[in-house]
């Protein structure tokens, strides 16, 4: 581990920014929707009504599927499926965790969410993000993961006082605190190389996210 790599705490947020949440919801409402007959676009919309912080969001999939009076464990047990039967993170997503870490970084997933819907997304892909083989993919080596209800500045600021570091997340303006650096990711936008900002940066995809973790 190199003496740059181990001083850097490095925070890789999940949803949007290593998983195709989009996907992944269209694809969960889609089978709420079969079993409910209820039409994919209402389940989508009803689906956006159920938030666990009036201002901060977060999905809550178990009042979703009580609205509806489906089964709880049977509805936890149709996510499960979904999320294992598919492969939802980004085709870069692997490869940027395994290449940090190889480089001496120790990156974890800061996830905002409520925990047992966050964690059921999580907790398949923790094998493959770390570079396990396919035989380990729903174990895999360590990559810890931390799951809140809470603003990620906040946390970053009780948990890591003092520290320096980096948080990758498609969520702009995290007001972060002193010593941490913002990489703000949007991949709808076109750019060819990472783009400064007040507080840190922005980039289009992880290979330039990577670049600027080096550079730091």
């Amino acid at each position: 581990m190199t003496r740059a790599a181990g001083e850097l705490n490095l925070a890789l947020d999940y949803d949007f920014t290593l998983f195709d949440t989009a996907r992944f919801s269209t694809d969960l409402w889609q089978e709420v929707a079969r079993l409910t007959d209820i039409p994919l676009a209402q389940a989508a919309a009803d689906g956006e009504g159920f938030h666990a912080d009036p201002v901060l969001g977060g999905y809550d999939y178990e009042k979703h599927m009580a609205a509806y009076g489906l089964e709880s464990a049977a509805m936890w047990a149709v996510l499960d499926d979904v999320v294992r039967s598919n492969d939802y993170l980004y085709e870069d997503s692997a490869e940027f965790v395994q290449v940090l870490r190889a480089e001496g970084y120790r990156p974890y997933i800061l996830s905002y969410g409520v925990m047992p819907y966050q964690r059921a997304k999580i907790v398949p892909y923790i094998g493959k993000l770390a570079g396990a083989s396919d035989e380990r993919r729903n174990t895999g080596p360590d990559l810890g993961y931390t799951i809140i209800l809470r603003r990620k500045g906040e946390y970053i600021a009780e948990a890591y006082p003092g520290a320096r570091g980096a948080l990758v997340d498609d969520v702009a303006n995290q007001i972060l605190p002193e010593g941490f650096v913002e990489i703000h990711i949007d991949r709808s936008l076109e750019l060819t190389s990472p783009q400064e900002k007040a507080g840190g940066f922005v980039v289009a995809n992880l290979a330039q996210a990577q670049h600027v973790i080096r550079s730091l």
